[in-house]
């Protein structure tokens, strides 16, 4: 079963065909996925935070490497979720990204 397009949790996720894709199969939550889904749910209806949703801890990277859409995007380093954009302050997406800049940018 796939949401309508006119769901509100729709429009801030990966497409709603993902709510909670991991960046691996091999690293993922290890909390049920009923609770996995309702913190989504919770995170998507309360605003955008600094910590991952699913297990309030972190460090969140930005991975251009992901295995399926989306290819790039935050990613919670101890749980594995792909975190939504929306539910991420402008501040923890900054920081998200900061290493890869750095990467990028250390040799000029």
């Amino acid at each position: 079963r796939q949401p309508s397009a006119i769901d509100e949790w729709h429009r801030r996720t990966w497409g709603g065909c993902d709510i909670v894709p991991c960046a691996t199969p091999l690293h993922h939550p290890t909390a049920r996925l009923a609770d996995v889904l309702r913190r989504m749910i919770t995170a998507m209806e309360s605003g955008p935070g600094d910590d991952c949703p699913i297990c309030s801890q972190g460090p969140i990277e930005w991975r251009d490497d992901l295995e399926r859409y989306p290819l790039s995007g935050p990613v919670c380093a101890t749980c594995g979720v792909v975190v939504p954009l929306s539910v991420l302050t402008p501040e923890a997406l900054s920081m998200a990204r900061r290493p890869r800049f750095e990467r990028r940018y250390a040799g000029v």
